[in-house]
């Protein structure tokens, strides 16, 4: 079992126990499993829906400023051991990850649709 945190659209980031794996993390975000990044928090990485972007029902979920984009669907973040392991995130990661997400999210349609319809051009970096 490894400690993530998990973020759904319209919800706050949680912090839960899992087991590591693909089929846990496909679960997690509905389908077939693309990498993600947050922006400036090192050793962690995660997952979101591949084809989120395509699908009716993935929400948008959480910007990322920096790259100007949004991402689709759940999301789970988890620690990277440096050799391609999934390992749990420390209490600091866990404040980290949950401090970007909750700055982050998208709070409503409207809100994300001038996003998109402007590039992105007015999201807080």
């Amino acid at each position: 079992m490894i400690k993530v945190v998990v973020k759904e659209p319209g919800k706050f980031a949680e912090v839960r126990e899992i087991e590591s794996g693909l089929k846990t993390f496909q679960k997690i975000v509905m389908g077939r499993i693309e990498g993600t990044a947050l922006p400036g928090i090192e050793d962690v990485y995660g997952y979101c829906n591949e084809d989120g972007l395509y699908l009716e029902n993935c929400l948008p979920n959480y910007y990322r400023p920096e790259y100007c984009d949004a991402v689709m669907g759940p999301a789970v973040f988890l620690g990277d051991d440096g050799e391609g392991g999934d390992i749990s995130l420390t209490d600091s990661q866990i404040e980290q990850v949950k401090k970007y997400l909750d700055k982050n999210t998208v709070k409503s349609m409207e809100e994300f649709r001038f996003h998109v319809i402007t590039k992105f051009k007015f999201c807080k970096k």
